[in-house]
């Protein structure tokens, strides 16, 4: 019995010995993998398409040298949590890092310019993605169905946008376009279900069918001329420039768009810079109280706010709100969705509550209608 103990000891240690392996990934790259998932990759060149490693990896380090990750590299590594990209790589091929499921955090360095087609697709447990200005395409489906996602920013070298890159990201609140952006592909942006507030740069001249399918999204289009397909993207209210947009419904126009300007975590919108009035048009803060002001100052002016508009902190993380006396009409909507919100209170200004103005609102406790 003591002899068949001491073999079965001895066997185990063979196989986790075997445990550890190497290999060849690309012409002059060489991979390691040890018995507890941990992957390098050393050498200099491009990495095979499809390499052979299987999906117990855990943690992949890609040693400088490395120009471009192949198409298909890790996919459906689903136990990968994490991996560093080094600034010697400037492609990351399509389907690189598809279905890696536990990878929950990414740096894209600045050596990078190009991200493939479905690079980082069904990545569900992706939280933050940081996108080096190096960049200037997003493949098609790039980040599609990273479900966890919640915020992106797009860097400035951006040109396009590619069909489906952030297509089924529902948890995806808010994104970045920048200015460099010229083309917006299809369904790049369709059912993300949690999508508040999105900006069209002026820089926009294309976007494709479906886009932008949630229609609780607030747009704001900062394009004097409406973009190629701009009448495809649905909203549930669309600022706008001048009234050259004729195919959206639930629109207002501001002439004085482009300026729009942040004070305390609200976005205003200038209705006659002679008059120095602004409207009130949407709410970036997080906190405990959020108070909307009759004066606001920028750049040491002053200004009049006129209107607290439709859609304003929708589905803003506020917990109190606090309106300032002067105001006459809370717009509809205006506070729907902000599920943390407990308490309001209402100045006696206020003649009119729109419609939808606090629905959606579960946790609110106190409301005092003057």
């Amino acid at each position: 019995m003591k002899q068949i103990y001491i073999l079965l000891i001895a066997l185990l240690m063979g196989l986790s010995a075997k445990a550890e392996s190497s290999g060849t990934c690309g012409p002059n790259l060489k991979w390691h993998l040890t018995d507890d998932g941990v992957l390098t990759i050393t050498g200099k060149g491009e990495m095979y398409d499809y390499s052979p490693w299987g999906s117990s990896i855990k943690r992949v380090i890609i040693g400088d040298g490395v120009t471009e990750i192949g198409n298909g590299a890790f996919r459906k590594c689903r136990s990968l949590t994490s991996v560093t990209i080094p600034n010697s790589v400037t492609t990351i091929e399509s389907s690189a890092f598809e279905s890696c499921s536990s990878l929950t955090t990414v740096t894209i360095p600045n050596s990078v310019t190009t991200i493939g087609d479905n690079a980082f697709s069904g990545c569900s447990a992706l939280t933050y993605v940081t996108i080096s200005n190096s960049v200037t395409t997003i493949g098609g489906s790039a980040f599609s169905s990273c479900s966890a996602l919640t915020f992106v920013t797009i860097p400035n070298s951006v040109t396009t946008i590619g069909d489906g890159a952030f297509s089924d990201c529902s948890d995806l609140t808010s994104v970045t376009i920048p200015n460099s952006v010229t083309t917006i592909g299809e369904k790049a942006f369709s059912s993300c279900s949690a999508l508040t507030f999105v900006t069209i740069p002026n820089s926009v001249t294309k976007i494709g069918e479906d886009a932008f399918t949630n229609n609780l999204t607030k747009i704001i289009w900062l394009t004097n001329t409406p973009p190629d397909g701009y009448s495809n993207v649905q909203g549930s209210i669309h600022y706008v420039a001048n009234d050259m947009y004729t195919g959206l419904s639930n629109k207002k126009v501001y002439p004085y768009l482009s300026s729009i300007f942040e004070v305390d975590g609200i976005k205003y919108v200038p209705v006659s810079p002679s008059e120095r009035t602004c409207d009130a048009i949407d709410c970036t803060y997080t906190g405990d109280e959020l108070k909307i002001n009759k004066k606001v100052n920028y750049k040491g002016v002053d200004m009049t706010v006129r209107e607290i508009n439709p859609y304003t902190a929708y589905s803003a993380n506020i917990k109190k709100v606090y309106i300032e006396n002067g105001f006459t009409t809370i717009g509809v909507g205006a506070f729907s969705s902000c599920r943390s919100l407990t308490s309001v209170t209402i100045p006696n200004s206020v003649t009119t509550i729109e419609y939808g103005a606090f629905s959606g609102c579960s946790s609110l406790t106190s409301v005092i209608i003057p």
